[in-house]
């Protein structure tokens, strides 16, 4: 329990105390917010075509309406982001790899996008997942 919605609870018994109200009060609901949704897409050629382009701005516009972050992973030292691209603040650009960007116990939390997945995308995966990878090169990473 946070300590402000400690506070909170002390001043409202100490405001029924004071005035004698003994009255059953509901404890706050504290919710925690929900982790932010990041999607991956690795990105391995050293240029990005027009329609790519196109796909990736869409998405990354979606990606910041919605509160969530889009990724281009394993870009090539070279790769040169578009400005438009790289204006919307939810988008960032990485050399890194998912393997290397969700090492450990991180990768637990990495859903691989893949169509030839025994089990289709259902929304309880949101509860397990905050990581969604389109595509790449994976090695033995999953």
């Amino acid at each position: 329990m946070s300590s402000k919605a400690q506070l909170s609870e002390a001043k409202i018994f100490q405001a029924h105390k004071h005035h004698h109200h003994y009255h059953h009060h509901h404890q706050p609901t504290i919710t925690m917010a929900a982790p932010t949704k990041t999607y991956i897409v690795e990105h391995l050629d050293p240029e990005l075509g027009a329609w790519s382009e196109l796909e990736y701005l869409a998405i990354a516009r979606e990606s910041q309406d919605a509160g969530a972050r889009f990724c281009l992973s394993s870009l090539p030292a070279a790769f040169k982001v578009p400005a438009a691209l790289s204006g919307i603040p939810a988008f960032s650009a990485e050399t890194k790899g998912v393997e290397e960007l969700y090492a450990g116990e991180a990768k637990a939390r990495v859903c691989l996008l893949d169509p030839a997945a025994k089990s289709d995308l259902a929304p309880e995966d949101g509860e397990t997942f905050d990581v969604f990878l389109f595509g790449g090169i994976l090695g033995a990473f999953l």
